[in-house]
């Protein structure tokens, strides 16, 4: 008779073996969350408290705070002065003798993966040696109905001599503002909202969403392994996150929803301009899809139509022309200059930026 393969001992063992490896895992992981701890590793995006809700606006920084942002296979550290702007000046609503330059901008003027001293907006006051004082209230996530709103609320108190507006395809899509002067508001149905920790989060996260946001918020082994894969993994990350449905800026040209975005980004600017004396500079700059090409866009989100990976550009440059607002523009054809995981600028990056704006914003001061 053939000897059975699993017998009654042979799969007590096998169970044992399986308990003893989990709980070596578990040991072993426990040991390591410990580690991370003592040498202050930290968890994975921003820290807590960065953000809070605001009425108007869905979110705005924390005045007065002190964090890191861990994200981009670094950390960088993030402190706000008593208005909530990543700086460590204050500025006074009362406008001195200096010209006042006013970025209404998001992400990449806040200076996403890059420290204070490396942000192309800190460089840019470093260039001009302090003689311009440039206030930067730029939020991430703002898109121009957060600018116009904030600067209608807020940003029209500094009383600026130039506005200075950065524009990146990404920000291309919502535009909707609600109510008038004291009720102005965007509509917050569709984006982020700030939870009771201080986090920035989707809405209407799902099970998994939930339970990959608590995960790292509370270990560090969690934010430690999703780091490093996501950097090194980046390429298959980015497919595996990519929406099925193109982003707004691949949308057709000749389409309903192209049109409405780009009615919405021309009303907004218009009442901009309309609400101040101040000149309105549009920057638009460089973004990591100004690489792609349209085969890979094609098959990337299933379009059969002709895709012009810079028509949000070259949309944003013909609102500008028809409202009589200067312009800026930056392109780069340098990978290097932008994050592995997404379109934010390196620390290269921002002083290419930086250095470029300089040289055409002087001429038009």
């Amino acid at each position: 008779m053939e000897e059975q393969f699993y017998t009654p001992k042979k799969k007590k063992e096998i169970k044992k073996s399986i308990l003893l490896l989990i709980g070596v895992l578990l040991v072993f992981f426990l040991i390591f969350e410990i580690g991370l701890r003592i040498f202050s590793y930290p968890n994975y995006g921003f820290s807590k408290g960065m953000f809070e809700a605001d009425e108007n606006l869905g979110w705005k920084l924390s005045p007065d705070y002190s964090g890191t942002h861990s994200i981009f296979g670094r950390t960088v550290s993030i402190n706000t002065n008593s208005k909530g702007m990543r700086d460590f000046r204050e500025y006074a609503y009362e406008k001195g003798d200096k010209l006042r330059v006013l970025v209404l901008g998001s992400s990449y003027a806040f200076g996403n993966g890059a420290e204070f001293e490396e942000s192309y907006v800190e460089l840019l006051r470093q260039s001009f040696n302090e003689e311009v004082e440039i206030i930067n209230p730029s939020v991430p996530g703002y898109i121009i109905n957060h600018k116009y709103v904030y600067f209608m609320k807020e940003g029209i108190k500094y009383n600026p001599d130039i506005i200075l507006v950065p524009f990146t395809p990404n920000e291309w899509g919502h535009f909707e503002v609600i109510g008038q002067d004291m009720d102005l508001a965007v509509n917050k149905e569709t984006y982020k909202t700030v939870n009771k920790q201080g986090f920035l989060v989707p809405p209407n996260m799902n099970n998994l969403q939930k339970v990959h946001a608590f995960l790292l918020v509370k270990s560090r082994g969690y934010s430690f392994f999703y780091s490093k894969t996501r950097l090194v993994f980046s390429l298959i990350v980015n497919k595996f996150e990519r929406s099925p449905k193109a982003p707004p800026y691949f949308f057709e040209k000749n389409s309903l929803e192209y049109q409405e975005d780009y009615d919405g980004h021309f009303l907004l600017l218009k009442k901009l301009k309309e609400s101040t004396d101040a000149k309105i500079i549009l920057f638009i700059a460089p973004h990591k899809i100004d690489l792609a090409n349209e085969e890979e866009i094609k098959e990337n989100y299933g379009i059969n139509y002709s895709v012009n990976t810079y028509q949000t550009k070259e949309s944003m440059k013909q609102i500008a022309k028809e409202l009589q607002i200067e312009i800026i523009e930056i392109n780069s054809n340098d990978p290097d200059i932008f994050l592995k995981i997404d379109g934010h600028w390196t620390p290269r990056g921002n002083k290419m930026i930086a250095d470029e704006l300089y040289l055409k914003l002087k001429d038009k001061l």
